[in-house]
């Protein structure tokens, strides 16, 4: 609503004789552009799949094939609405000049140079690689030395890294779920409570230690089809989304936190796991 108003607004000023600074950024510059091309037509129909069977499927699948089949059709939607006219579509942003590919030649022959002259002479490289830690363009100067150099790879890379953070927010989800339900029951065992008797399975649908699954599974069919997607498969930042959001899922698989430890011991102060857990150093992970 506020944007007409401000059109008109400026309009009248213009008429008026003021001068209006426009500026050059959408919406008050630029030009409406109409490209319609089959991968529009593939979102759609994921869109319309999502909606109809999404929610059925994601209270019915078991956990594992529900967290394959969301990154799946996460990446699947994300690589239409980004191919919506053209492949290209996909690879282009990242092969601007101002990207990190540009810089690719010169850090694959020279790593440690690169690293060092960074620091030293920033601006000899592009907005992006000076704008950002080193790691992602060493990255991709590896790749291009194994032969997996090019737009193709990188935008591979990107957008399946992208694309998981749907995995790792919904396995964060059940993890956190599960550890507050568990703690919770441990502490009314331990004060002889109602529920002291009762095996509370971090990870299961019932149950406290459920309620992280349960909002997971709820939040799945909306999250699978997040605006953000035609971020994702434009961005190489998508690729430190990727990174960030599966950073808490693996600290938990190295080890459980100290108040969690003991839950599920025996009365002969062994530790012991029900259902199907990995095991760790800290304990038993509650969502393997």
């Amino acid at each position: 609503m506020s944007l007409p108003v401000l059109c008109v607004w400026g309009g009248l000023l213009k008429l008026g004789g003021e001068v209006v600074l426009s500026g050059a950024a959408a919406p008050f510059s630029g030009a409406l552009i109409s490209d319609v091309g089959p991968g529009l037509v593939v979102a759609f129909g994921i869109a319309a799949a999502v909606v109809v069977w999404g929610p059925r499927l994601a209270q019915r699948l078991a956990w594992r094939p529900l967290l394959l089949v969301a990154w799946l059709v996460s990446l699947a939607w994300t690589v239409a609405l980004g191919a919506s006219s053209a492949w290209s579509d996909l690879t282009a942003p990242l092969e601007h000049e101002q990207d990190y590919l540009a810089a690719v030649p010169r850090v694959a022959a020279d790593p440690a140079g690169f690293v060092a002259t960074l620091q030293s002479d920033p601006v000899a490289y592009p907005v992006h690689v000076r704008g950002h830690p080193p790691a992602f363009t060493l990255l991709l100067a590896e790749l291009d030395r194994a032969g997996l150099g090019g737009s193709g790879w990188a935008a591979a890379l990107v957008i399946l890294a992208g694309t998981s953070t749907v995995v790792a927010v919904a396995v964060t989800l059940r993890a956190l779920g599960g550890v507050a339900g568990a703690v919770a029951g441990a502490g009314s065992r331990a004060s002889g409570g109602a529920g002291g008797g009762a095996d509370v399975r971090a990870g299961s649908t019932g149950g406290p230690a459920g309620a992280g699954e349960r909002t997971a599974r709820l939040a799945l069919p909306a999250v699978v089809l997040a605006p953000a997607a035609l971020w994702v498969a434009t961005s190489a930042d998508a690729f430190y989304a990727g990174v960030l959001a599966w950073g808490w899922p693996c600290s938990r698989w190295r080890r459980r936190p100290r108040a969690d430890r003991h839950v599920g011991r025996s009365p002969s102060g062994q530790g012991s796991c029900s259902g199907r857990r990995r095991s760790s150093p800290g304990g038993c992970c509650t969502w393997a």
